[in-house]
């Protein structure tokens, strides 16, 4: 499909006609002004991006959604699940989404799309029945609507100018896995922590302002006597070319006796870089991630850091992987598959231990018969040894065959007593 094909089925051109049962649903919050937060400024996702929390945040859980590889296994009739990497879409989701978007950015993309609008959508491009090619849709191009009698899903894509329906089994739909998810909708954390990402901008706009002409004020001029207005603007000149605009820590001549008073830091200051502190972790609560990950490091230790990576895959990111691998079933999967055919991110590189972990850890499983030797060296990305496919430990030692007699047992004797 090229690019004028691509753009005819965006925008809906020669789209049959659509009954209509329901009234479009919102498009989401960037199609509507943002009013401004108790501390008057306007959040929205762009400018929440310029929070740097916020940023790390975003940042984090869509590269590490996107490094995680996404594989197809089928269930075997002993329950054991096995990779399919001859499946239809495993190229989609491992290689190429589409022939100018990587697997990795294709994820990485619509993850940012649901972190900052609550929702992420991609068009299912397919061929003779089989999908071929994942498309992401900007998120302000895209409204959900509802079959009033069945409940059943569709998706408007486009603008005022031209627009097409799509069915649910088309469109790739990532919610955001908020509390405010009302079962079909998603609500991004950058609006329900708009107040907390407000604040940490009206903090980031208050430094700002006060290291524009030098940092707050060093200290206060005091003169014995009342200037003439001529000599105060002579000294004020002085003043601000010595150590205003980015000149401050100069030698300034003080004259008519004047002294200057340097102020101390004030309590209020100290407020001011706990509140900074504070609006880091308000932040990291509202996207569910440890204050240790977005490099508030005050209270992190070797351990707890460790832990609370633990916690970071399995109560963050999880979540998020569901969500994905529910999207991508329900779209790329037939009817037929579902029932034995599953789609999961693979989240071992998360917890990779350490070598010296690993050494033991593949010692135990050998020891305890649970993995051949083969099968351990294939995670060190070495060849198959010949004699690596037995699960018998190297450890036990195996029993040696019974020896022969030199001699023949001996018989039973007759005595003769005559």
């Amino acid at each position: 499909m090229d690019l004028k094909d691509f753009k005819n089925r965006i925008l809906g051109r020669a789209a049959p006609p659509v009954e209509e049962k329901a009234a479009p649903a919102s498009f989401g919050f960037e199609q509507f002004a943002f009013p401004a937060v108790a501390s008057g400024v306007s959040v929205g996702p762009q400018n929440a991006m310029r929070v740097p929390a916020v940023l790390q945040a975003v940042r984090l859980i869509s590269s590490t959604v996107a490094s995680l590889p996404a594989r197809v296994f089928v269930g075997g009739t002993n329950g054991v699940k096995t990779e399919d990497a001859t499946h239809p879409v495993f190229d989609l989701l491992h290689s190429q989404a589409n022939p100018w978007t990587p697997a990795p950015r294709f994820f990485e993309v619509l993850t940012v799309d649901a972190l900052l609008h609550g929702n992420a959508y991609a068009l299912v491009n397919r061929v003779n029945g089989r999908a071929v090619e994942l498309h992401r849709l900007a998120p302000g191009t895209v409204s959900l609507e509802l079959d009033l009698y069945s409940g059943e899903p569709r998706y408007r894509v486009g603008d005022n100018r031209a627009q097409r329906v799509y069915a649910w089994s088309d469109i790739i739909h990532v919610a955001a896995p908020t509390p405010a998810y009302d079962g079909v909708q998603g609500v991004s954390p950058v609006q329900l922590a708009r107040e907390a990402i407000g604040l940490a901008l009206a903090l980031e706009a208050h430094a700002a302002r006060l290291f524009a002409n030098g940092g707050r004020p060093s200290g206060v001029l005091t003169v014995p006597k009342k200037l003439d207005p001529e000599t105060v603007e002579r000294m004020g000149a002085s003043w601000r070319a010595t150590h205003g605009n980015g000149n401050s820590g100069g030698t300034v001549l003080l004259e008519h006796g004047t002294t200057f008073q340097p102020l101390a830091f004030k309590s209020v200051d100290a407020e001011y870089m706990l509140q900074r502190e504070f609006a880091v972790t308000e932040i990291a609560r509202a996207f569910g991630i440890p204050p240790t990950m977005l490099f508030q490091l005050q209270r992190g230790t070797h351990h707890n850091t460790e832990e609370l990576h633990r916690q970071f895959v399995a109560q963050t990111l999880a979540p998020w992987l569901r969500a994905w691998e529910g999207a991508l079933e329900r779209v790329l999967l037939t009817d037929a598959e579902r029932p034995t055919t599953n789609i999961e991110f693979d989240t071992a590189v998360l917890v990779e231990a350490t070598q010296t972990q690993r050494a033991e850890i593949a010692s135990t499983y050998r020891a305890a018969g649970v993995m051949t030797g083969n099968e351990i060296r294939r995670t060190l990305n070495l060849p198959p040894h010949a004699e690596g496919d037995t699960l018998v430990s190297p450890h036990v030692a195996t029993a040696a065959p019974k020896a022969e007699a030199d001699e023949p047992a001996p018989t039973e004797e007759t005595t003769n007593d005559e």
